[in-house]
């Protein structure tokens, strides 16, 4: 794959000087995902890289675009947590092997330099090529998407960002107008074939070994790779079978909570994630609990909700307690659920969900730590709660949901997004007995916005004040 040469546009700015670093990142990674069980359909265009660094950093010439020309090191952006796996961010996987590998790089992460912004760039550009991950029985495989999708996951989940890539990518446009970048129109084929090949096992091995990923870096401390392990899950997953059934039978009793408990012990010993453990038998917990006090009992025993704790509260005036609680994919993080628990007073349990727009969630306060990205309070002034949601896209900045329930059904009532780094106030400074909701950020324009909303009973939605 040939490299596309740019313009100078400006003086003395050398827009193929990190042509080399491109070719070598994307050469190394591409021969990774070639080999592996489950490839994508197609590789990754070296072109495509240089275009994003270009939209990035200016290739390095931009307000601070050097040396991270990839903007993969920003510590408010999800890329330099998942792939370090350092705690800031959930553990995010890989299935393109048809086991589930954590992204796991830890200090090999590095991007004082161009050449390690553009390598770990290239591997971010990879997961988010990997839209999704489905499993059937112990078996894992990605579901790819396209390159476009990827960029678009890449940089803040815009059109107008994804269309500036690929605008440059595919015909030289210059994002800030003026000359056409290429030196020239020609376009290489970058399509290939995949085909299907059968390799002995010690060729296979031999072929990954010429990658020398394994020598530098301990891709997981959670994958499934090896029997023992999977033996191990094996009989975990029995275990939790078995307790569910207990349960149903005893309800919480001590030596209940002590069976969940010790569960939860069992997987930390094996270094397991408890969410991608537990997170799949929530709803048989839901069903085996006698009320909802015990399953609040078994929630905190095991501690698998993420990202915040289960919260109870009367929603609907209807005199019992309802259980509101957010349900993430540790297999897919851009995906999520709110539910809410009802307990009729003749004791029959339902589940009500919403579908979410992603998975991953911040504080009302952008800077508050630990943040609580689910809060219960009354805005509309009505008497009855509203469920209030502090969700995200990293980069594509962060916002709110507020939701409603009622007669058994989750209605949104309002929404804001795409602000970098928010706060989010709830006050009444007119004193007309209705908080206002104020937010200040900034948008991804780098404008300062402040705007404060109110809710109108009349027009049934909040209105800008």
């Amino acid at each position: 794959m040939k490299i596309q040469k740019y313009k100078e546009i400006i003086k003395g700015q050398n827009y193929d000087r990190f042509d080399e670093e491109i070719e070598k990142s994307v050469k190394e990674w591409n021969f990774y995902f070639k080999v592996v069980k489950y490839p994508p359909s197609s590789l990754l265009d070296p072109n495509l890289v240089k275009a994003i660094i270009y939209i990035e950093s200016r290739m390095g010439y931009g307000a601070d675009g050097f040396p991270d020309v990839m903007q993969v090191g920003d510590p408010q952006d999800d890329a330099i947590h998942v792939l370090s796996n350092d705690g800031e961010k959930s553990t995010e996987y890989d299935a393109s092997s048809g086991k589930l590998i954590a992204l796991d790089y830890n200090e090999n992460v590095k991007v004082s330099a161009p050449a390690g912004s553009i390598y770990w760039g290239v591997r971010w550009l990879y997961h988010k090529l990997q839209r999704k991950i489905t499993q059937e029985n112990a078996a894992y495989k990605p579901i790819w998407g396209s390159w476009r999708e990827a960029t678009k996951r890449y940089g803040p989940g815009t059109e107008e960002y994804v269309n500036k890539v690929w605008n440059l990518y595919k015909n030289g446009i210059n994002p800030d107008g003026g000359d056409n970048l290429f030196e020239n129109k020609e376009r290489p084929n970058l399509s290939f074939p995949i085909f299907i090949a059968f390799f002995s096992g010690s060729l296979l091995l031999g072929a990954l070994s010429l990658f020398n990923l394994n020598s530098r870096f301990n891709f997981s401390r959670v994958s499934l790779q090896n029997a023992r392990q999977k033996e191990l899950m094996i009989k975990l997953e029995q275990s939790i079978n078995k307790a569910i059934k207990q349960y149903s039978k005893q309800g919480m009793s001590y030596s209940t909570w002590r069976l969940f408990y010790k569960l939860k012990q069992q997987c930390e010993q094996m270094q397991c994630d408890s969410r991608l453990t537990f997170t799949p038998h929530l709803e048989n917990f839901i069903e085996a609990s006698k009320n909802l006090k015990d399953f609040l009992t078994l929630v905190r025993a095991l501690d698998f909700v993420y990202p915040a704790s289960p919260r109870s509260f009367d929603l609907d005036n209807d005199g019992e307690k309802e259980i509101i609680l957010i349900k993430t994919d540790s297999l897919n993080p851009d995906e999520a659920e709110l539910l809410v628990i009802d307990q009729a007073k003749r004791g029959e349990k339902f589940i009500v969900k919403q579908k979410l727009a992603n998975g991953y969630f911040y504080s009302p306060d952008s800077l508050a730590i630990p943040s609580e990205s689910l809060e219960i309070f009354d805005l509309t002034a009505d008497g009855n709660p509203e469920i209030i949601l502090f969700s995200g896209n990293a980069r594509g900045g962060a916002g709110i949901q507020i939701f409603q329930y009622g007669d058994g059904k989750l209605r949104e009532i309002f929404q804001d997004h795409n602000l970098i780094r928010p706060t989010y106030t709830f006050s009444d400074q007119n004193y007309n007995k209705i908080p206002e909701i104020i937010i200040r950020g900034q948008t991804l324009n780098k404008q300062i916005r402040k705007e404060i909303y109110e809710y109108d009973s009349f027009a049934e939605r909040f209105i800008s004040i």
